[in-house]
């Protein structure tokens, strides 16, 4: 079941994805993981309400009370967490290529956060 806020958010991404999303990215096929070492490519995104991948996988949830009140930058760090953590088999030995549309969360990524609460711990 989807609450109106998350259904509400459907709708805005469903209308404007298209017209925002202008950046070129890479070659999405990479996804089919076929031999070691290839480059498996991931996208992620979270909003108020919640957060997915973009890949097929079906890897979507929602947020809870509490996680809605976190940082938009815990959010979509999260979701990149989640999304991995749920296709472990498919990039385990693989290179993995994570798209986010948060600049903090590249940033963390590459270097780690000063912050607790934005470590994977």
């Amino acid at each position: 079941m989807v609450t109106s806020r998350a259904f509400d958010e459907l709708l805005y991404w469903e209308k404007h994805l298209r017209a925002l999303n202008t950046g070129k990215l890479k070659d999405s096929t990479k996804n089919s993981v076929t031999s070691e070492n290839e480059e498996v490519v991931v996208f992620c995104d979270a909003s108020g309400a919640g957060f997915g991948d973009s890949d097929g996988s079906d890897v979507i949830g929602c947020w809870s009370e509490t996680e809605c009140l976190l940082s938009s930058t815990w959010r979509e760090l999260e979701a990149v967490y989640r999304v991995l953590h749920s296709s472990v088999k498919t990039i385990e030995g693989h290179d993995v290529d994570v798209n986010t549309n948060n600049t903090h969360v590249c940033s963390i990524l590459k270097t780690g956060s000063r912050k607790r609460y934005l470590r994977f711990e």
